[in-house]
């Protein structure tokens, strides 16, 4: 019956829904990649097979085969495929197992986070959950983290600012430090001391600060002394890079302090106008809802815990900071002043 639906120019558009409502063999859903070769569909029309337990009968190999051919039709078919790979193997570890390698070959396609970019919030997941499975299964996959290491980096070195994607990546690249430092650090390094003026590989590093928060960013899966390592291994660039993307303070109870991060990055590089150039640029750099005072106060508050009495360049910046802070915490409340009476 199938196949003479297939062949019917009126009855072929019902041909997806018909086989997903059976228990499709591997010869029924070669019959849909053919209908897809000749315009009857499209690749995205072929995620019907994701749901629904559709394919749960089948062997991974013939899942395998059926993903293969999804690509093969493609680049638009490459997330469709990852979707019908990702529902098939959902909460089943024994399919992951066995679909382990068709996953990684298909998150290693050249260019795949440039195809993400543009579609659903869902692809994001599917691609974000599928690289987390396989960095976190039983054993290490070093050379999968390479290669999702320089796909990242590939994919915010170009024109196009990839900004949809910084959420998404954020779980991966803690993985990326945290676990498989040692053989992927050294690819950011590269991308982060380049003089490539179409990168923007440094906002995947920088914390979400706004004056209610302090986010940690991905760097706290750095230890600082790792951190301050790196500095001095790139002395003239790295200490003015980690100024502008380190976390600066932290939440303890209900004080406020530089995070250990920032705190070891001033007092080993603190001296230099450079590095506290770009510490200014990043305590300025905050989103705010209402009035600031309450932001630049922690601020101070943090500033003032600095150990300074033996250094004393910097604790004239320290006194440099406050002095400002104070003065845009008074320009904040004339604002509120003038906003209770009407003038603003």
């Amino acid at each position: 019956m199938l196949d003479s639906v297939a062949k019917d120019d009126d009855l072929y558009i019902h041909a997806i829904k018909l086989t997903c409502s059976i228990e499709p063999q591997k010869e029924d859903l070669g019959r849909i990649i053919e209908l897809v070769k000749k315009g009857k569909f499209n690749q995205n029309d072929l995620r019907a097979f994701a749901y629904g337990g559709t394919l749960k009968h089948l062997s991974p190999e013939d899942v395998i085969t059926f993903c293969e051919d999804i690509i093969g039709l493609g680049t638009d078919g490459i997330f469709p495929a990852l979707e019908v790979l990702f529902m098939y193997t959902f909460q089943d570890d024994e399919k992951f197992k066995l679909c382990r390698n068709e996953f990684q070959r298909i998150l290693e396609i050249p260019g795949i986070l440039c195809e993400l970019e543009p579609t659903s919030t869902r692809d994001a997941h599917h691609f974000e959950e599928s690289v987390n499975r396989l960095l976190n299964y039983e054993e290490m996959n070093n050379e999968f983290a390479i290669n999702i290491s320089k796909e990242i980096v590939r994919a915010f070195t170009q024109e196009k600012f990839m900004v949809g994607l910084i959420s998404d990546l954020e779980p991966v690249i803690r993985i990326l430090l945290s676990k498989y430092r040692d053989v992927t650090w050294h690819i950011f390094s590269d991308a982060l001391l380049s003089d490539d003026r179409s990168s923007y590989v440094d906002t995947l590093f920088r914390p979400d600060n706004s004056a209610k928060y302090y986010s940690e960013g991905v760097l706290s899966e750095l230890s600082e002394d790792f951190l301050i390592q790196w500095c001095n291994e790139n002395i003239e660039k790295a200490p003015v890079i980690l100024a502008e993307l380190v976390p600066l303070f932290i939440k303890d109870d209900e004080t406020h302090s530089f995070h250990p991060i920032a705190k070891s990055l001033i007092y080993t590089f603190g001296n230099r106008p450079d590095v506290q150039s770009a510490i200014d640029s990043n305590m300025w750099s905050f989103l705010s809802f209402g009035s600031r005072t309450p932001y630049y106060e922690k601020q101070i508050e943090a500033i003032e815990k600095l150990e300074t009495d033996n250094n004393p360049k910097l604790s004239m910046w320290c006194a440099k900071m406050i002095k400002e802070l104070n003065e845009r915490i008074d320009y904040e409340k004339g604002r509120e002043e003038e906003r209770k009476i009407g003038i603003r």
